[in-house]
């Protein structure tokens, strides 16, 4: 794991659903450690191959339901069957074997599910259906349950004194947070899918068919004055559209990468004043939090911006 060995998770997570090896057994391996198992992953074209190393061996059962759960639920790009040994360290031959085909996911509508569905995954066991959309979930879960350091986890609370939020990048260092109050739908769809527009401002990508209605997207980076990488040529195959409705309007919120769920107290919001902010950033802001500095976003100012007001139209 030369490349990814010190990697965090969020990074780890990110290259494990490209089918990065590396970043793949680096997940497997903070949930099996504790049990005592080694994961070693390797590829081959599109078979991926799993060596599960133990003193006494890994019981086949349990570790094909936690490696089926954890693979359908990340599914690598590209891969089309799982190869899972299981074994003693430094054996020549495995003691089991299974394979694990995987179907393709279809090419001509993206993976999507209700926010409700994107908030339970990994809550769920490991043998239970899982969801056709790639998000950090199920082996992504289970390998947060014990993140590295300076590393935020999946935090749930009922407490009405406080409130949960999306963080998500909105450039390869920022990253914004947006309450999930103001969240309708998360969708992962490829860039080739959005139709673009001419004659449009540069932070508007195009528009989608979402549920059959019109969806305009926008590059959230660039209307917040970020340096994003949606736009540039040959970067991204595919991107995060966050799905926002705010008076009988949608829009569609181009982002590069998500990272996951986050809970703070209200009483931690602060409004934006004009000396921390700059006046193209301010206008967008819910407020900050104290402890963290985190940024929140305004889902009705951002539906609202003037340069987008022609493009969010009322659904049919």
């Amino acid at each position: 794991m030369s490349q990814t060995q010190q990697l965090d998770f969020e990074q780890a997570a990110a290259l494990a659903c490209q089918g990065d090896p590396s970043a793949i057994a680096q997940l497997m391996n903070r949930h099996l450690s504790a049990m005592g198992i080694m994961a070693r992953v390797d590829r081959q074209g599109d078979t991926l191959i799993i060596f599960l190393e133990s003193g006494q061996v890994p019981d086949q059962q349990r570790m094909m339901e936690f490696v089926r759960g954890g693979i359908a639920n990340l599914q690598p790009e590209a891969v089309t069957l799982v190869k899972v040994y299981g074994g003693r360290p430094h054996q020549k031959s495995p003691i089991w074997q299974q394979d694990i085909p995987l179907e393709p996911p279809p090419t001509a509508y993206p993976s999507h599910s209700s926010l409700s569905e994107w908030l339970t995954q990994g809550n769920q066991p490991v043998s239970a259906p899982t969801l056709a959309v790639r998000t950090p979930s199920g082996l992504l879960a289970a390998a947060a349950e014990n993140p590295p350091p300076n590393t935020l986890s999946r935090v749930t609370s009922d407490n009405s004194d406080e409130f949960r939020l999306l963080r998500f990048y909105v450039s390869p260092q920022d990253t914004m947070l947006l309450p999930l109050d103001d969240i309708e739908e998360v969708i992962k769809l490829p860039i080739r899918e959005i139709l673009p527009v001419p004659n449009l401002p540069d932070r508007v990508l195009g528009i989608y068919n979402w549920r059959s209605e019109m969806l305009w997207l926008v590059d959230l980076g660039q209307q917040l004055g970020f340096p994003s990488p949606i736009t540039l040529p040959h970067v991204l195959e595919t991107i995060w559209a966050i799905v926002i409705r705010v008076d009988g309007k949608l829009l569609g919120l181009g982002v590069p990468r998500l990272m996951g769920l986050e809970t703070y107290p209200l009483n931690h919001l602060r409004s934006p004043t004009e000396n921390l902010f700059d006046q193209t950033l301010r206008p967008f802001l819910k407020g900050y939090l104290t402890r963290s500095r985190r940024l929140v976003l305004e889902a009705k100012a951002l539906i609202h911006d003037p340069l987008l007001q022609v493009h969010c139209q009322q659904p049919n």
